[in-house]
């Protein structure tokens, strides 16, 4: 059976980031979460937060911009 929630820590290594960039999305309300013996997100909404994001820069969790590329908005 497929994996559907995974705890921080392990979400964190899916995307590539640190623990604590993790909870920082969370506590942005940019990641939802299940409490369900700990924080857990699911499969679904690491998918959905990829998707939604493209092309996105979460350096400042307080203001979330398009990336840029030479001076230039993408």
């Amino acid at each position: 059976m497929e994996k559907l929630l995974f705890t921080v820590p392990e979400a964190a290594k899916i995307l590539g980031i640190g623990k604590n960039k993790m909870y920082d999305l969370i506590h942005s309300k940019n990641i939802r979460v299940l409490k369900l013996a700990g924080l857990k997100i699911t499969k679904y909404e690491l998918e959905n937060f990829v998707q939604k994001n493209i092309n996105k820069d979460f350096s400042d969790m307080n203001n979330v911009k398009a990336v840029e590329e030479e001076g230039e908005t993408l």
